[in-house]
């Protein structure tokens, strides 16, 4: 076990926090223009975040977070006009969450959030493929942004163990976001917090 000043795990959470903030002055920014791949983005990284943040938090304050959180989701989804497919994918991941921390199905919900994950990862895969050559373009970091949150999120849902494949893979899923952010000259910004969230959540498994 490696020893920290701050965990990992805390870093993390107080940084997704930062994050949720500055997506919420991003959809407030974007609020008159719904159709912008901006608004898009930010919505997603607010749900992301708030999901996250419920999970880290666990049954303390996670479940109101997550109460908070479900008709943010259901309202963006309703809301934006433009890559909706996401946004309503997390809205189905943070209602998965409500229905696993509210009743007695968690379990359950896990099962649901790691197939839809294993799902997403293996979809971005395909279309990081497709889009390699505009890889500077919005379709191409997108799918980045992707692929590098639903392999996190597999991590934090399966890496109990220490030492297992899944706590180990967040290392390399923050050097890809890196590797992303560097072929890829949009939404760099956000390949950023996915690599930077990947490094604290590995290095919060080595600390358990």
């Amino acid at each position: 076990m490696t020893v920290f000043p701050i965990h990992p795990l805390t870093l993390l959470f107080y940084s997704l926090a930062m994050a949720a903030v500055g997506a919420l002055a991003q959809l407030v920014r974007w609020s008159r223009h719904r159709e912008s791949a901006h608004f898009s983005l930010a919505a997603v990284t607010l749900l992301a975040c708030l999901d996250v943040m419920g999970f880290l938090a666990g049954f303390s304050i996670g479940p109101l977070l997550i109460l908070v959180a479900s008709p943010v989701a259901i309202f963006l989804t309703l809301t934006v006009r433009t890559h909706r497919r996401p946004v309503a994918l997390l809205a189905l991941a943070t209602l998965s969450l409500a229905g696993g921390m509210w009743t007695v199905g968690f379990s359950a919900a896990q099962r649901i959030l790691t197939i839809g994950l294993a799902m997403g990862a293996l979809v971005a895969i395909l279309q990081i493929g497709r889009t390699w050559s505009a890889r500077r373009s919005g379709p191409f970091a997108g799918w980045g942004i992707t692929l590098c949150a639903c392999l996190g999120g597999l991590a934090l849902l399966l890496g109990s163990t220490p030492g297992g494949l899944w706590s180990n893979i967040p290392f390399p899923v923050a050097g890809l976001g890196l590797g992303l952010a560097l072929v890829s000259r949009r939404h760099r910004p956000a390949l950023w917090l996915v690599a930077l969230a990947n490094l604290l959540l590995g290095l919060g498994f080595l600390s358990a």
